[in-house]
């Protein structure tokens, strides 16, 4: 989904299994009114306070016949620079100024893309009630079929527009909790960070490591689909490790 806070003036752009759900989820009391429990699934809201996206929801009929805006999983930087409107504000009695989307601060997640892409094949496996093999071999071959059927333009398309990288924040899954923190005191310094919880734990644990998953045909449609992440971030280009980054997301796949 996507968040827009007018309140404390700040945009986040979701990327896949990243950790984007456990920060939404963090972050989306201060972009709605009212006391409401925060919950995984749940309808688009748009309030003066800001926008919550849908998540885990279609979108409402209503808002499909009427052309409203669909604030969804997932939605490019051009999308919601468009639907915030580039042209900018103009209080009553003061002159205009830099737009919402010039002046918000704006807020994503990255992840090793080898590890991204081993939580991806989990995730698809358990939320289309498939399992997985008890034999690795075929699991591996799974995981290959996979990684090319993959839409690798679409994290692309939420975090850059017209080839440029547009978040001023970068959270990453591997410093989870202490990226979050420094963003926390950024858009709201007169409160403590709330600790992140574990969101989409997956049935099963890994027991193999991560660079078990890979050949060399696999490691290339990594290197290739996620090239700018591995150009930006600096990550190890090859798989190394069991992917897990520290006690509070053990076991996890986000």
């Amino acid at each position: 989904m996507v968040l827009v806070s007018h309140a404390r003036q700040f945009i986040f752009l979701k990327t896949r299994k990243s950790a984007g759900t456990t920060i939404e989820m963090a972050l989306e009391p201060l972009c709605r009114s009212g006391r409401e429990l925060v919950t995984e699934r749940t309808r688009a809201r748009i309030s003066p306070v800001g926008i919550v996206g849908r998540r885990l929801r279609r979108q409402d009929k209503w808002r499909r016949w009427l052309g409203v805006t669909d604030w969804h999983n997932h939605m490019s930087a051009a999308s919601v620079r468009q639907q915030l409107g580039k042209h900018p504000d103009k209080p009553p009695g003061q002159h205009a100024g830099k737009g919402k989307w010039d002046r918000y601060l704006k807020i994503t997640t990255t992840r090793n893309p080898f590890d991204a892409a081993v939580s991806l094949y989990y995730w698809r496996r358990l939320a289309g009630n498939k399992t997985v093999p008890t034999d690795f071999s075929d699991t591996r071959a799974q995981f290959g079929s996979m990684l090319k059927s993959i839409n690798w333009e679409l994290d692309f398309l939420v975090t850059h527009i017209d080839g440029q990288y547009v978040p001023d924040q970068t959270i990453r899954f591997e410093t989870l909790q202490s990226d979050f923190n420094a963003v926390w005191n950024k858009i709201a310094p007169e409160s403590k960070a709330v600790d992140l919880p574990v969101r989409k734990r997956t049935k099963h644990r890994r027991v193999q490591q991560v660079a078990d998953f890979y050949d060399a045909e696999a490691i290339e449609i990594v290197l290739k689909g996620a090239a700018w992440i591995f150009d930006r971030f600096d990550y190890p280009r090859v798989p190394t490790g069991p992917g897990q980054s520290g006690p509070q997301l053990k076991e996890a796949d986000q």
